[in-house]
């Protein structure tokens, strides 16, 4: 919407530019960074501008862009003249971070800033991204020579030989979505910790073909490696995470799948072998009880005695008996139903075979104008970094998880 907003605007201020100044200077800057041109039009002030990214013997910056506050400010003034628009750079924000990808040391590049209107005799002005940040794209008394003009600029020809290399990322509900997006091709890519016959880190993949000719899609052409400290040494060490291929990775569903279905065989058949039978079992006690009593007397000359004696016995008595019956129409509608479970859930299993097949990622040509979607498994391992390099017509595109 920003891109388009400026182009607008642009292409209606052509013909009524009031003051277009291409003798610029400023006191302090960015390294490598120039201000080109500043278009001082009716209705917005465009800043032209330009960098130089580091050779190969610097330690250079792979990547830049604009905040979305980044704005105008003139000098013994506390009015501030906002972005509005951007024409080939990147403009990045909280939530939705982004950035210019440059490919190689010494790259040039060119882009539009577009911003509110400042008046025609404005001379002196600040460029401020950040201005408490000192690795931002501040300029400081930026000096326009009024009395040099020169024609205004046109911003498809400023541009033009200069492609943007778009990189940056958005969260989707809890997933974070990673891309770039060049004038030829668009690439989508979402990362996750899967579960499903082992654990993965899986990747979804969405790659859009906007050029006139067709890309080859290589799994083969897929690395990613991690990076974690090493316990020993404390030093950062490179781990490949493997690539599964469509084969490597069918072989080990297949295998998982074979034992789950053995093992749900089996349950089912000694569920259906028990089900015909059924126990019974009785339980019985009892008790009984004895009582009884002997008398005795004697007489011996002028003596005599006599004595009693009481007794009682009880007895009690516990069984339990247990009776097996068989009942043969529960046995074969247990048995049919087995062998359903069985098949369902061999089916289920196929399904998602097959759906796996259908989904992951697999050598394909995508022609102009078309897009292509599929899906693959790495390799996982605990490391405090990962770095996904996916080579399209030998172009290398980086992502960083």
């Amino acid at each position: 919407m920003k891109n388009l907003l400026l182009i607008v605007s642009a292409a209606c201020c052509f013909s009524t530019a009031s003051a277009q100044f291409g003798n610029c200077s400023w006191s302090s800057g960015p390294e490598r960074m120039q201000i080109v041109q500043v278009d001082l039009r009716d209705s917005s002030t465009l800043v032209f501008m330009e960098y130089t990214a580091p050779d190969a013997s610097v330690d250079s910056v792979r990547w830049m862009n604009f905040s979305d506050g980044t704005y105008i400010h003139l000098p013994g003034s506390n009015k501030r003249y906002h972005l509005l628009a951007s024409v080939n750079m990147p403009i990045s924000w909280e939530a939705e971070p982004k950035r210019m990808i440059f490919d190689e040391p010494g790259q040039k590049h060119r882009w539009v800033l577009e911003f509110e209107k400042l008046a025609p005799e404005t001379a002196v002005f600040d460029l401020v991204e950040e201005p408490s940040n000192p690795q931002a794209s501040n300029f400081s008394g930026i000096a326009l020579d009024t009395s040099v003009r020169c024609d205004y600029a046109d911003v498809a020809s400023f541009i033009e030989g200069y492609p943007v290399k778009e990189y940056g990322s958005y969260a989707d509900e809890g997933d974070v979505i990673q891309y770039y997006k060049t004038d030829e091709i668009g690439i989508t890519l979402v990362p996750s910790l899967r579960k499903q016959y082992g654990k993965y880190l899986h990747v979804d993949l969405r790659i859009q073909n906007f050029g006139n000719r067709s890309i080859l899609i290589d799994p083969a052409k897929i690395k990613i490696n991690g990076y974690k400290k090493d316990k020993k040494t404390g030093n950062t060490v490179a781990v490949d995470l493997h690539v599964l291929s469509l084969a490597e990775y069918h072989k080990i569903v297949h295998r998982r799948q074979s034992w789950n279905s053995l093992l749900v065989g089996l349950g089912e058949g000694a569920a259906a072998a028990n089900a015909g039978y059924s126990t019974s079992t009785t339980t019985y006690s009892g008790s009984t009880a004895n009582h009884g009593n002997v008398h005795v007397s004697a007489r011996a000359g002028s003596a005599s005695g006599s004595a009693s004696i009481y007794g009682s016995t009880y007895t009690t008595t516990y069984g339990q008996s247990t009776t097996r019956s068989y009942d043969g129409a529960a046995a074969y509608a247990a048995a049919q139903q087995a062998r359903a479970n069985t098949e369902a859930f061999a089916q289920a299993q196929d399904e998602i075979r097959q759906q796996i097949v259908d989904e992951y990622l697999k050598i394909h040509t995508l022609p102009a104008g078309t897009d292509y979607s599929g899906s693959f498994n790495a390799k996982y391992e605990e490391v405090e970094q990962a770095v996904i390099e996916i080579t399209l017509n030998g172009e290398t595109y980086s992502f960083y998880l």
